[in-house]
């Protein structure tokens, strides 16, 4: 005789084993104890629902090389807390995490595509993350100068120098052409005019005189002839 609860016990096993994360959860790696997921280095892709309805998550650390989320690949994932997106994620999936109510505040690289209801129903929905700092200046701002001292007063400021006159050698030989040339007109000249009409004179009057002195002897000689 078949034992009937034998058909009931294993419909019971089989269900539990249906309900166990991993299998029905639809998770791609089970998480441990605390509901913590770490994909392995080297994983470039998460297919799609690679963690549909996988209620045991809490949380998940990808690695640097993912570059891609399928679509649905966090789907219903009801107890997922908070993941982190690396830096070289180009593209997520529709829906990749549609459902997840206690999911916070995702925050997404720029320049990754973002499918359609990529984050409906989650607590937080997504923003792109910011832009990093600037980088600091390689060497330190030199440290501002000290202030004057107080005790000291200032120097005067220095008289301002005259500028060199210039071509003044020349207009002193200017000036004195133009000075010289009255005194040369007004009193050398006439000096030089007077000296000519005295000489002019002069030599007209020594024959008149010659001529006086020779009719003078002229008439002392007539007289000496008469009286003789």
């Amino acid at each position: 005789m078949i034992n009937q609860s034998v058909p009931w016990r294993l419909l019971f096993l089989l269900l539990l084993l249906l309900s166990s994360p991993g299998v029905l959860g639809g998770c791609s790696y089970t998480p441990d104890a605390n509901g913590h997921v770490t994909v392995p280095d080297g994983v470039e892709r998460l297919e799609d629902g690679a963690f549909n309805g996988c209620w045991s998550l809490v949380s998940i650390t990808l690695p640097d090389s993912l570059a891609s989320i399928g679509n649905a690949a966090f789907y219903v994932c009801t107890s997922l807390v908070s993941i982190t997106l690396p830096d070289g994620l180009t593209s997520l999936g529709s829906s990749a995490f549609r459902g997840c109510q206690s999911l916070a505040l995702v925050y997404v690289p720029t320049g990754c595509a973002v499918g359609t209801n990529a984050f409906d129903g989650t607590a937080g929905g997504y923003a792109y993350a910011p832009l990093p700092p600037p980088a600091p200046p390689t060497s330190p701002p030199s440290p501002p100068s000290p202030p004057p001292d107080p005790s000291s007063p200032p120097a005067p400021p220095s008289p301002p120098t005259s500028p060199p006159i210039e071509g003044s050698s020349s207009n002193i030989g200017g000036t004195l052409a133009v000075l010289a040339a009255p005194i040369v007109i007004f009193i050398v000249a006439p000096i030089f005019i007077a000296i000519f009409f005295i000489f002019i004179v002069c030599k007209k009057k020594s024959p008149d005189a010659g001529g006086v002195v020779m009719s003078g002897v002229a008439l002392s000689a007539t007289s000496d002839e008469t009286k003789v």
